[in-house]
């Protein structure tokens, strides 16, 4: 197999693997798996069938002639990650009823083909931008395609993040090693989600779509940064979203 305009690729190499296979379009849709996870794997690939579709739709095309999803298990070092064609991520996932397919973590993965696959950022530097890009895009999908919302989770979170910011001076555009592990998830995934959702509530959540369309469309292929990002919100809504930016990301 070829790819062209690929930032890094990854192989997993697995025994006992069995694929069912997809398509959406003409992208062939691959989940790879074990025998025991056999009562998730449809679901799964109906999961990531229906993520690319509504990514296509919401964002623009997906790049690559094929998308593989390898199932693994929580500590076995594949579970939950991204590069250009290939997602890892867990089969399942334990919830307050019990464990569940993961789909969120699939159409998580997903979406970081468009953030951090398609269009690029310093994943050191500003890890932000592409993975808070991707949750607020999972959750997108969540909301809209299975009909489970995030948004009060999202809402519940913002307390807690500015907690941090003010006991830690912690901000959201941050380099990945300035974050103890514990709050690097609240810090760099869930509160620009909430920060999107609330740009939603004041401009409008098909305004947002258009704002992360365009700057799929103008940064596909390159490295984009913070002020760009910025830049095209800006653009795209007719306002000067700079103070709304300073203040959920910089805490200013």
């Amino acid at each position: 197999m070829a790819q062209q305009n690929v930032r890094d690729f990854a192989v997993v190499i697995t025994k006992d693997y069995k694929v069912k296979r997809g398509k959406v379009g003409n992208t062939d849709v691959n989940v790879w798996y074990r025998q025991e996870m056999e009562d998730v794997v449809d679901e799964l690939l109906a999961a990531a069938q229906k993520g690319l579709h509504f990514f296509n739709e919401k964002f623009g095309p997906y790049a690559y002639p094929e998308v593989d999803v390898v199932l693994g298990e929580s500590g076995h070092g594949i579970a939950g990650m991204e590069y250009p064609g290939l997602v890892t991520s867990l089969d399942r996932v334990s919830t307050r009823d019990g464990e569940e397919a993961a789909v969120n973590v699939v159409v998580h993965e997903l979406a970081h083909q468009w953030w951090y696959g398609m269009v690029g950022n310093n994943q050191v530097k500003e890890p932000w931008l592409d993975e808070g890009l991707t949750t607020f895009s999972e959750s997108l999908y969540m909301s809209e395609v299975e009909g489970r919302p995030e948004q009060p989770l999202f809402k519940k979170a913002v307390m807690s993040s500015e907690q941090v910011h003010a006991k830690k001076g912690l901000t959201v555009v941050q380099p990945v090693y300035a974050y103890p592990e514990q709050l690097y998830a609240l810090m760099v995934y869930v509160r620009p989600a909430a920060m999107l959702w609330d740009l939603s509530e004041q401009i409008g959540l098909e305004k947002v779509v258009d704002i992360l369309h365009a700057y799929f469309d103008q940064y596909r292929g390159k490295t984009a940064t913070t002020e760009d990002f910025m830049r095209v919100a800006s653009e795209v809504s007719g306002k000067d979203l700079e103070p709304f930016f300073n203040q959920w990301l910089y805490f200013k």
